[in-house]
């Protein structure tokens, strides 16, 4: 019996992925001109104090709106500071090491590569995603910041919050509740005032209009007041319910009062501007390091996050110059990951490992199922699917070093990250030691 093929096209299951760009504004002035600027010098070697890491998540404050409106004062750099990412590249006495998820503070963040300084970098707790983790170093390093240094905020102290469903706001009162402070806050909106008292924040008023002052000055006043607003009376209403004594922070970037002016205003009240973009990279270490270890330790919590991809980066940032959102706006390179359904079919049936190493067939024998997506392409690196083979046929010629645990039915079980050949490689495997068998699964 004779059999009729027909050639056929199936969906591929491969991931196209772009190579590594930075988006920067041609004109500043407009949301919508960012373009795509090649980063070309992404394969050379990290200096001293470099890290050469591939971007998963960048979280967007007001700065980066301001920036590519060109509204900003003085020069902002490139947009994008809040990153969460793999490091690709480090330097040989850098304590982060290839593979290492990590987040922290950057410039120029706003894309697929960024290079920056290992000393605004931490180690990413396990417990988070790329996307809650670039919520969070800006507003947390600036809660924290205005609240211990900067006023030396004390137990039972009651600290007014403007603004407090923005991403400062929710971090500051996170902040407080640690501090054992009373914190009173505005917000826009009714669902934002109604989201507020659902946090355990008991006064809540407006923050549209200067009527939040009578409210406040029923309660006794403040003794601290996180101002972030900018309009029209704003400040001076501030002013004016703060007790005697009482300390006045401003972290806003638009029409903030000079210090002479606030002086003129309330002498007897402390007045202090603070930013992240003041601090030293020593400073910003030892704020990561803190964040890094509360978030470990559950003290704080991960921000709500509105999530954009980034070929959506215009939307993002509009829609954090509206204020609309809650929390903070976050630009996800999802779209650089395999999707599940890519997954899933290439997963279903067997795969043959071909490549730099395929005439290793015994090792190509023993995987009876296998899907290899390694980071190296997820991530946008210079490896190949022949470089990723090698990489995973490598790491089970060192099972022995691949930190074995016995299961009840026999199998070996694990995980194992390899840096090999320029590319990284996350391996789920499960390997029977007598069938000599290796399921493995690549990410």
């Amino acid at each position: 019996a004779g059999a009729v093929y027909q050639p056929r096209l199936l969906p591929a299951a491969a991931v196209h992925v772009p190579r590594s760009f930075q988006l920067l504004p041609e004109v500043r002035g407009s949301l919508d001109a960012l373009s795509r600027v090649p980063v070309s010098s992404w394969k050379r070697a990290a200096g001293d104090m470099e890290v050469l890491v591939k971007v998963a998540a960048v979280g967007i404050n007001f700065r980066d709106v301001l920036n590519v409106l060109g509204m900003y004062p003085g020069d902002p750099g490139a947009p994008g500071s809040d990153v969460a990412g793999v490091v690709v590249s480090a330097s040989v006495s850098s304590s982060l090491q290839p593979g290492q998820a990590v987040f922290g503070l950057s410039v120029g963040a706003l894309g697929t590569a960024v290079a920056c300084s290992e000393q605004t970098l931490v180690a990413m707790p396990p417990c988070l995603s790329f996307e809650a983790a670039s919520s969070m170093p800006t507003v947390f390093i600036t809660a924290q910041l205005a609240m211990g240094a900067v006023t030396g905020v004390q137990p039972g102290e009651r600290v007014l919050v403007h603004a407090a469903a923005g991403g400062v706001g929710l971090a500051a009162l996170q902040v407080l509740r640690v501090l054992g402070a009373v914190p009173v806050a505005t917000a826009g909106s009714p669902s934002k005032r109604s989201l507020l008292r659902s946090l355990g924040v008991q006064a809540v008023v407006g923050s549209r209009d200067t009527q939040f002052v009578g409210p406040l000055a029923c309660l006794g006043g403040v003794d601290v007041v996180l101002n972030s607003l900018t309009s029209p009376g704003m400040v001076g209403g501030s002013l004016s319910v703060l007790r005697r004594g009482g300390r006045f922070v401003e972290i806003g970037k638009r029409d903030i009062w000079a210090p002479a002016a606030a002086a003129a205003e309330r002498p007897d009240a402390a007045y202090s501007l603070v930013a992240v973009d003041f601090m030293s990279a020593a400073g910003l270490n030892a704020a990561m390091s803190r964040l890094s270890a509360q978030l470990a330790a559950g003290v704080v919590r991960p921000l709500p996050s509105a999530v954009h991809d980034l070929s959506s980066v215009a939307a993002a940032l509009r829609q954090m110059s509206q204020a609309r959102h809650v929390g903070k706006v976050v630009v996800s390179s999802s779209a650089l990951r395999p999707r599940p359904a890519q997954l899933a079919a290439a997963s279903a049936g067997r795969v043959v490992v071909t490549g730099r190493k395929a005439g290793e067939g015994v090792w190509r024998r023993q995987c009876t199922a296998a899907y290899l997506c390694c980071t190296a392409l997820r991530h946008n690196l210079s490896a190949t699917p022949s470089s990723c083979a090698s990489c995973v046929l490598r790491a089970w010629k060192r099972k022995s070093a691949l930190n074995l645990r016995s299961t009840s039915n026999g199998l070996a079980t694990g995980t194992k990250s390899a840096h090999l050949g320029g590319c990284v490689c996350f391996c789920r495997w499960h390997w029977h030691p007598r069938k000599a068998r290796c399921r493995v699964a690549c990410c």
